[in-house]
């Protein structure tokens, strides 16, 4: 949708100015009812109320040599350029649009992003990654949305493919890196390795220490030993015994504790 709005938007400069892609702040495309104008993010497409007249929330909503100036909510005309030398003072050069834009890389939504960037909308901030045709132009954990590649959204690690984990707090998936064990996470520099799922994790592994899980646990895992201790135990002469490694027989045994296989 991004690049069909800026092919438009290089028309509509030459014979309206700084004017909205939508004309009189209707959309054009058919997608929202008049009065209102689109805009689309990773969860589609969202009609707002253009308040009777030229409004814009981002520099996509206005025609190429222009920039949304959202204090105003209006489009202003900056030139085109192809680096930041080529705009005017208090202004930088987005490449996407080859336009001076007046506004400071913070976003709200994918739309306030250049190309092959999307936004965090936790920190407000447009984060680079690439552009794309397709999902197999994606990296693991992204997909291709409005030609850039953008991360999957995920409420828990079950979500994402491996080689990926869930960030809760922005709900999308990011590529870590692959492993077999803890060694394997922490030589590339992240917290631990989770085993069922050969990813790459942050911070400190939430999975218990063996010393600290009982029985049933400690049996169900792999890494760990279950030790138990004898009752009435005597050695061979009848004497009562319980020093590790001896010769001795007992009545019966009882789970003791379980410690970390070496």
């Amino acid at each position: 949708m991004k690049k069909l709005l800026f092919a438009l938007g290089l028309v509509a400069l030459t014979s309206t100015g700084c004017t909205l892609y939508f004309g009189d702040g209707d959309d054009s495309s058919g997608d929202c009812p008049p009065g209102t104008y689109p805009s689309y993010d990773e969860y589609g497409l969202t009609c707002i109320d253009d308040g009777g007249g030229y409004y814009c929330s981002n520099d996509y909503q206005c025609a190429a040599g222009c920039w949304c100036d959202v204090s105003t909510g209006t489009c202003v005309e900056s030139g085109y350029c192809t680096t930041d030398a080529d705009c005017p003072e208090g202004t930088t050069c987005d490449p996407s649009r080859q336009s001076c834009t007046g506004n400071d890389g913070t976003c709200a939504s994918d739309a306030d992003c250049p190309y092959g960037s999307y936004c965090d909308e936790a920190s407000g901030v447009c984060i680079g990654s690439w552009t794309c045709t397709d999902d197999a132009s994606c990296g693991t954990g992204y997909t291709c949305q409005d030609g850039t590649c953008v991360p999957i959204p995920c409420d828990s690690n079950d979500d994402c493919a491996a080689g990926c984990y869930c960030d809760t707090t922005t709900g999308a998936c990011i590529e870590s890196c692959y492993c077999t064990n803890d060694g394997d996470a922490t030589g590339q520099g992240w917290g631990w390795c989770d085993e069922d799922r050969n990813t790459c994790m942050p911070g400190t592994d939430p999975t218990p220490v063996c010393e600290d899980l009982n029985e049933t646990d400690c049996m169900a895992r792999t890494d760990c030993g279950s030790v138990y201790r004898g009752l009435n135990c005597t050695d061979p002469a009848g004497n009562a015994c319980d020093e590790p490694g001896a010769n001795c027989t007992c009545e019966s045994f009882v789970w003791d504790r379980c410690e970390t296989l070496p």
